[in-house]
C-alpha cells in the first residue's frame, strides 16, 4: 500500500505541474505522427519500480506477476522503431538522399511565435531570436525523452560544423556540441547565406539531435519564416519594382517554396502556426498548409500570442467566439486538430552567448 500512495502522488503531482497547452500540443503531435507515418512516438509517462514500462500498462502488470523479483522487461519495440528512424534520417541528410521524413513540420510567418512554441515543445530555449530571419536552413530537431539529462545533451550531425567533440560510432559528421557552440552554429549558417549572391536559403537541413529530461520523443522540423504573402501579383509587379523590393520579394519565395517542400511530404504532419484574431481571414501559414494539404487533414492550427489579442475585441461574446473557432471548423471541416492557443512567457529573449559557457531557459510554462 505504502508504494501504490507513493505512485499514485507521483502521477497526481506530474498532472498538476504540467502545462495544459504543452501537453495537448504534444500529444496531438505524436499521435498525428504515430498514425500517419505508422511509427508511435514514446512519450515519458510515468514509471512503475522496477520497470522499464510505464505505469499502469498491462505489460508491467504482466511482466511483474506475482513475482516481484522477475526481471524487467525489454525496450519497447516501438523505441527501437523511433531511433532507427532518426539513424535513417541522418544518413539520408548526410548522403543528400530524398527520404521521406515523418516528422512534425512547424509552418509559420516571422515574428509569429514559431521558434518560442518549438523551444517550449524542446523544454528549453537553444536558438537565437529577434527580428528578421533566423533560421535560414530547416533545422530538424530530434527529440529524446531521457530521465538521466538534467540539463540537454546536444547533438549536431553536419559536415560544415568542426566544433564539439565527435562522437564514437554516431551517424556521419555527428558531433557533441553545447548549446552556445549549437546557437553560434545556426547563426553562422545564416550569415553565410546573407552573404550568398545565388541564394536566401537552402533546403538541406541543419539536423540536431536533444536527449533531455524535460522534452518527448518527437522529430520537429522547423522551417524559416514566411515573409509576406506570395500571388500572381507579385510576378506581374517584377518590372515595375525598385531592386530592394525585388529582392525582398523574391527572398519571400524562396522562403515560402522551401517550407512547401518540407510540407508536401506526405508523411509529415503539419504544425500551422497562426497569429491573426480573425478565423475568417486565412493568414499566410495557413494558406501554404492549404497548398501542401487541401483539405487540413494533416494539419495541427496553434494560434500564438493569445494574451495580446485579448484587448483587440470589444467584449467577452467576442473573445468567446474567437476561442471556439466555429468558422474555422467550417471552412475545414476536416482539420486535423485545433485550434491550439499560447502565449509567448516573459523573459523569453535569450542571454547573450558567450564562449565559456551555456545559456538556456526552461519553459516550465
Amino acid at each position: 500500500m505504502p508504494r501504490a500512495r507513493s505512485t499514485l502522488k507521483a502521477a497526481r503531482e506530474e498532472k498538476r505541474t504540467a502545462t495544459p497547452w504543452k501537453r495537448r500540443i504534444g500529444s496531438a503531435c505524436q499521435l498525428a505522427a504515430s498514425q500517419n507515418a505508422s511509427f508511435a512516438a514514446y512519450s515519458p509517462r510515468p514509471r512503475a519500480r522496477g520497470s522499464s514500462l510505464p505505469m499502469g500498462s498491462m505489460a508491467t502488470r504482466e511482466a511483474r506477476g506475482t513475482n516481484p523479483k522477475a526481471p524487467p522487461p525489454q525496450k519497447p519495440l516501438k523505441k527501437h522503431r523511433y531511433e532507427a528512424y532518426n539513424s535513417l534520417h541522418s544518413l539520408a541528410n548526410a548522403y543528400r538522399k530524398p527520404f521521406e521524413v515523418p516528422a512534425v513540420v512547424v509552418v509559420g510567418a516571422q515574428s509569429a511565435g514559431k521558434s518560442a512554441l518549438v523551444e517550449a515543445l524542446m523544454g528549453f530555449q537553444f536558438n537565437e531570436v529577434g527580428g528578421g530571419t533566423r533560421t535560414r536552413r530547416p533545422i530538424a530537431l530530434q527529440m529524446h525523452y531521457n530521465a538521466a539529462c538534467d540539463e540537454p545533451a546536444v547533438y549536431i550531425m553536419d559536415e560544415r560544423f568542426v566544433g564539439g567533440e565527435p562522437v564514437a560510432d554516431g551517424a556521419p559528421h555527428e558531433r557533441r556540441a553545447t548549446l552556445a557552440e549549437a546557437r553560434r552554429f545556426i547563426e553562422e549558417e545564416n550569415r553565410r547565406l546573407e552573404r550568398d549572391a545565388h541564394r536566401s536559403f537552402e533546403a538541406r537541413e541543419i539536423v540536431i539531435r536533444v536527449e533531455y529530461r524535460h522534452c518527448p520523443n518527437l522529430v520537429l522540423v522547423d522551417t524559416p519564416g514566411l515573409v509576406g504573402d506570395v500571388t500572381a501579383a507579385d510576378e506581374a509587379d517584377d518590372a515595375r519594382d525598385s531592386p530592394t523590393r525585388r529582392n525582398l520579394k523574391l527572398q519571400a519565395r524562396e522562403a515560402y517554396e522551401l517550407a512547401l517542400s518540407k510540407a508536401k511530404q506526405r508523411s509529415a504532419i503539419l504544425l500551422c502556426i497562426d497569429d491573426h484574431n480573425d478565423w475568417g481571414l486565412a493568414s499566410a501559414a495557413r494558406r501554404l498548409c492549404a497548398d501542401a494539404d487541401p483539405t487540413l487533414a494533416r494539419t495541427v492550427v496553434v494560434n500564438t500570442k493569445l494574451d495580446t489579442k485579448l484587448v483587440q475585441f470589444s467584449g467577452a461574446r467576442d473573445i468567446m467566439r474567437f476561442l471556439r473557432a466555429g468558422v474555422l471548423g467550417d471552412l475545414h471541416p476536416r482539420l486535423l486538430a485545433g485550434p491550439f492557443f499560447t502565449s509567448v512567457p516573459c523573459g523569453r529573449v535569450a542571454s547573450p552567448i558567450s564562449s565559456s559557457g551555456d545559456t538556456y531557459d526552461r519553459k516550465d510554462d
